[in-house]
């Protein structure tokens, strides 16, 4: 079993901090919730190379890994662009996954549209209205493939 740390409330710490920050709280592992500068809130995984490197190595220096990776994104919205863009971020935060070793992704299933659109927010109503029912059924079709490999 792995008793994991979600450091949001440490968010004002840089990625690389982090870790060090856990393991001094006496973790060993991290469940890695949105953060502006990694996989934020509905937007686009702010991730590269240098990043996951300096990250790993700042795991490794602590003796902390990662548990999950929680990314949050609009993946049941029925504005067809916002979820194809749902499904690029998605595709990247699962590369990132595989990149840090973590092999294990947590997610809200009824993330529906933006609210500012002025279309149903599935999350307010406590269930899916058809049409994000239908949107989230499509990105699936795209993603588990994905999550399979």
């Amino acid at each position: 079993m792995k008793i994991a740390l979600d450091p949001f409330m440490h968010r004002h710490l840089s990625l690389e901090a982090l870790p060090s920050k856990v393991a001094e709280l006496g973790y060993q592992w991290i469940e890695l919730s949105p953060r502006a500068d990694f996989l934020e809130w509905f937007k686009s995984p702010r991730v590269f190379p240098d990043r996951i490197k300096s990250f790993r190595k700042a795991l490794s220096d602590s003796g902390v890994g990662v548990a999950t990776l929680l990314p949050m994104y609009r993946w049941a919205s029925n504005d067809e662009d916002e979820r194809k863009a749902t499904v690029r971020h998605w595709k990247r935060a699962i590369e990132i996954a595989v990149e840090l070793g973590v092999d294990t992704m947590n997610s809200e299933f009824d993330r529906g549209p933006h609210p500012d659109k002025g279309t149903c927010y599935c999350c307010h109503t406590g269930s899916m209205v058809k049409a994000c029912e239908d949107a989230w059924w499509r990105s699936m079709e795209e993603l588990v493939p994905v999550f399979e490999r």
